[in-house]
């Protein structure tokens, strides 16, 4: 072999060697160039995606601030006519009242008047503005502000409008007192005959609890009475004391019949006076077992747990003595009720 042919099998082994080598870098390039492309491919496609979820959120995020100026909007109208209306109270309240009286009320107006007129400049800025977060930065300020003056005012014109329902239902209330004077009248001499049929079966001790009751009654129909005489000749001059003349008169008629009314059931109760006792010692028991379990301050309820456990003892002591059992009864009934009166607000659900 000539040295010619050596130098042509070397060349031919560099050049085979030369194309090896560039099939590989090429192979190379070609897989670079594939995973280029398909990462540009996968992150036009996050792009999109995310352009895609960008302008969701973005047409929600609209769609939120929309809603909110629109709530803004009903706002602003139903808060004008809500400060209309009070303006409308307070002169009614001006002329019944007093200026001086119902000066805080005018100036509770004059603010939520403020409120309205800074409310309808944001409302104008909320129709300009294209941001969503600067819409409903500007409608939450219009509500939040309207609802805090509203509030306001609401507090000082309600006094004013309870003292206008109260005289405008003064004369339907007198009446009514007026009606109720006549029937519990007539009731007090049928009270006094109940008692004599009663006193006629049952030992006078028995009834010694309600011997008094028709001559309270008719003490308490008595005060009603001049009450109501008091009311009529002032209602039209002075109508705060005449409120409080008829006030006077329905809790005078509210005792009495409670005085009567224990005469009209005591024969029934007394007819079957171990049941009612026993209903009303158990009615207490559970109470106080009730007050045990509730959480609450314990010196708000030991007064009354003291009473329930006092009737409770002196409605035993009646059931086996037969002493003064009506007495008792009604005793125990009263602790229970005002021991209600307290214990209902901590029943609620919420506790």
């Amino acid at each position: 072999e000539t040295k010619y042919d050596k130098i042509k099998t070397v060349l031919a082994f560099l050049g085979v060697g030369l194309l090896f080598v560039i099939g590989i870098f090429f192979e190379l390039w070609t897989k670079q160039r594939e995973e280029e492309k398909q990462a540009i491919e996968i992150e036009t496609a996050a792009w999109r995606i995310s352009r895609r979820r960008d302008e969701r959120e973005d047409k929600a995020a609209q769609r939120n601030a929309d809603r909110l100026v629109e709530q803004a909007k009903d706002r602003l109208s139903k808060a004008d006519q809500e400060v209309r209306d009070a303006e409308k109270e307070w002169d009614y309240a001006r002329a019944q009242f007093g200026i001086a009286a119902t000066e805080q009320f005018r100036n509770r107006i004059k603010e939520a008047k403020e409120a309205l007129s800074r409310g309808d400049a944001l409302y104008k800025q909320c129709r300009t503005a294209y941001d969503p977060a600067k819409k409903e930065s500007l409608a939450s300020q219009i509500i939040n502000e309207l609802d805090t003056q509203l509030g306001l005012l609401r507090d000082a014109q309600a006094p004013f409008s309870t003292k206008r329902s109260e005289r405008t239902a003064l004369p339907t209330r007198l009446a009514e007192a007026q009606e109720r004077l006549a029937e519990e009248l007539a009731d007090v001499e049928r009270s006094r005959e109940e008692l004599a049929t009663i006193a006629s079966i049952y030992p006078g001790t028995v009834l010694a609890a309600l011997e008094d009751n028709p001559d309270k009654a008719a003490s308490l129909l008595t005060s009603a009475h001049n009450a109501i005489e008091s009311a009529q000749a002032i209602i039209d001059t002075d109508a705060d004391l005449a409120t409080s003349a008829v006030d006077t008169a329905e809790r005078a008629l509210l005792m009495a019949y409670h005085e009567m009314n224990a005469i009209f059931t005591a024969k029934q109760d007394l007819d079957h006076i171990e049941d009612r006792l026993g209903a009303a010692i158990a009615a207490l028991s559970s109470d106080i077992e009730e007050a045990d379990r509730l959480q609450t301050d314990r010196t708000l309820l030991a007064p009354l747990i003291t009473d329930a456990r006092e009737a409770i003892t002196r409605a035993q002591e009646a059931l086996i003595h037969n002493d003064n059992p009506l007495d008792a009864l009604e005793h125990a009934r009263s602790v229970e009720a005002k021991l209600d009166a307290t214990l209902d607000p901590l029943r609620s659900p919420g506790r």
